[in-house]
């Protein structure tokens, strides 16, 4: 596991516990995983690394966008 001096001193129990799970083989996330995930998605956007806030405000830019610039849905009403 790799974690910064800032987690493991002031997060130690949580840092303990962690270390515990994997030494015990229990399934933890994977971080790789999550990136291949959203790479599948989108490969541009699944590839740029940000801090969290940046992040969540470039994919709710992204969704306004995308329903933005999409045609308005025809309602038909039945008679």
């Amino acid at each position: 596991m790799v974690t910064c001096k800032i987690i493991k001193e002031e997060q130690a129990d949580d840092y303990e516990k962690a270390t515990k799970a994997i030494s015990q083989k229990l399934p933890i996330p994977i971080f790789t995983d999550y990136y291949m995930n959203l790479s599948q998605i989108d490969f541009h956007l699944g590839n740029i690394i940000l801090p969290i806030n940046e992040a969540l405000k470039m994919a709710i830019e992204e969704v306004l966008q995308y329903y933005a610039y999409r045609p308005f849905p025809v309602i038909r009403v039945a008679a």
